[in-house]
Parts: C-alpha cells; structure tokens; sequence
C-alpha cells in the first residue's frame, strides 16, 4: 500500500469541531462532504473507499487533504474567496443614481426610463450601462417607470 502524499492527522479538538458541525447539518452540503473526507482520511480510509462512499471524486479526495495539509482546517472546509470583478459604483455613487431615480422626470416625459436615467447618471456621475443602472434599481426595490413606486423629494 503506498504512502499519501498528504497524510491527515487530526487533533481531538478538530474531530470534535468536524462532528459538531456534522451534527448541526446547517452548512452547505460541499462543506459537510469536505468535513466528511477529513475524517474518513484520519481513520485512515483509502481515496478510492472515501470517494466511493461519498460519490465524490478521487481528484475531489485529494485536493480536501492538500489543502488541509497547506492551509489546515479552515481552507480544507470551505472555499477561499473569489477575487470577481469590482463593482462599477461605489455606494456613494449608488445613491446619486437612486437620488436621481426619485426626483421628477425630465421636461415632457411622465416617467424615468433606463434610457433617461443612463444618460443623466452619465453626466452626473459615471458613464454606466442600463444593466448596471437597472441592478441598482432592483437592490433598492425601486421602478420609475411605475408612478406609485416612486417616491419625489
């Protein structure tokens, strides 16, 4: 039988953390799994019988004890945060554009269109997209192109 390459030992202390949250059963089914293949791997089960019995894959095996070994509980349990795109306003621009959606339309229109709002947050504040503009509208619960949901300063 060959030797792993990254051997898990746990402590007393982590087994009982990594039972207590398998017991909990309110983390994601990913973080239970990886808790799971920790201490199969501590018991000393084979790649091949963890993975069968949890219906993961070698790779998936492998890469829990790797990380366990690199960067120890935590990193083993749960995923490292994903760098993503930053967002293309700040929340003080975010609010002009919300200011800006509850004022009163432009001269000859009844009511705000993305269209209308790209343009004046374009001069005002940011040059943005009608996604963008329309993503904000929606965190905020805002329609201003519906009249009741609007309310004017």
């Amino acid at each position: 039988m060959r030797t792993k390459k990254y051997p898990v030992a746990l402590t007393p202390q982590d087994r009982d953390s990594l039972k207590r949250l398998l017991r909990k059963g309110s983390q994601k089914a990913r973080t239970i799994a990886r808790a799971r293949i920790l201490l199969m791997s501590d018991k000393g089960t084979s790649d091949g019988a963890i993975a069968a019995e949890l219906e993961v894959s070698l790779k998936t095996v492998f890469n829990v004890r790797q990380r366990f070994h690199e960067g120890g509980m935590p990193r083993a349990l749960y995923d490292a945060p994903r760098s993503g795109q930053p967002p293309v306003l700040n929340g003080h621009e975010e609010a002009k554009v919300v200011a800006i959606a509850c004022t009163t339309p432009p001269e000859g229109r009844k009511c705000w269109t993305l269209d209308l709002l790209v343009e004046k947050v374009g001069k005002e504040v940011k040059e943005v997209g009608r996604s963008t503009i329309h993503h904000i509208l929606l965190r905020n619960e805002l329609k201003p192109w519906r009249e009741k949901n609007v309310v004017h300063s």
